[in-house]
């Protein structure tokens, strides 16, 4: 994974290559252009659109936490509420609450997808190829996605454990400071575990079997 992911450092991704290792379309990654969530890159000499693994890495994760503009929205409404309850309690730090009670959620989905035999980057590809694809009687598929989903919960955990302590012992910069730390910089790279999965699922029951 990590080999194939320097050898396209420096190279250049199509739009058709960039949505197809994300497993999503290129109606979804124009969606992102009208809506800002992802810069237009430089064009070749032919006029294509010529993606860089900056482009790729952000679109990604911006992807996985589905930063459409319906969740755009959700956001906003995520920060009132928030600012709600600071206003109700009187504590800037629970400003924070919904973000570590959500990172505590993430965790035991992701965790609970894995010991029930579904590891959910598994459901979320099967789906997004048709739904038709046996990806758990694979076992080098399945294991990928356990990998890929574990990172997730990895990232979710980390994000509970630290902010709930930071939380418990009142560091409200703390909580700020872990916020944007544990943020992008995370998500970016369970992301790139999970297209490695991804990839993988594809090469084995899309591409093999075509």
């Amino acid at each position: 994974m990590f080999d194939d992911v320097r050898r396209r450092a420096v190279d250049a991704y199509p739009t058709r290559e960039l949505a197809e290792i994300a497993g999503t379309t290129l109606k979804t990654v124009r969606q992102y252009h009208r809506i800002g969530l992802l810069e237009e890159p430089e064009r070749a000499v032919n006029g294509y659109k010529q993606y860089g693994i900056r482009h790729l890495g952000r679109f990604i994760a911006r992807w996985l936490r589905g930063e459409r503009l319906v969740s755009a929205v959700g956001s906003l409404l995520g920060v009132a509420v928030a600012a709600g309850i600071v206003a109700w309690t009187g504590s800037a730090r629970d400003f924070f609450v919904i973000g570590i009670w959500a990172s505590l959620a993430g965790f035991v989905v992701t965790v609970g997808s894995v010991l029930a035999r579904r590891p959910l980057t598994g459901v979320v590809w099967n789906a997004l190829h048709g739904g038709t694809h046996a990806w758990r009687s694979e076992r080098a598929v399945r294991v990928a996605h356990d990998v890929a989903t574990l990172a997730a919960a990895s990232v979710f955990g980390s994000r509970f454990a630290v902010q709930q302590w930071l939380y418990l012992t009142d560091s409200t910069g703390g909580l700020g400071l872990a916020r944007v730390v544990m943020g992008t910089p995370l998500t970016v790279l369970a992301a790139l575990v999970v297209l490695w999965s991804f990839r993988r699922s594809t090469r084995r029951l899309v591409t093999a079997g075509a």
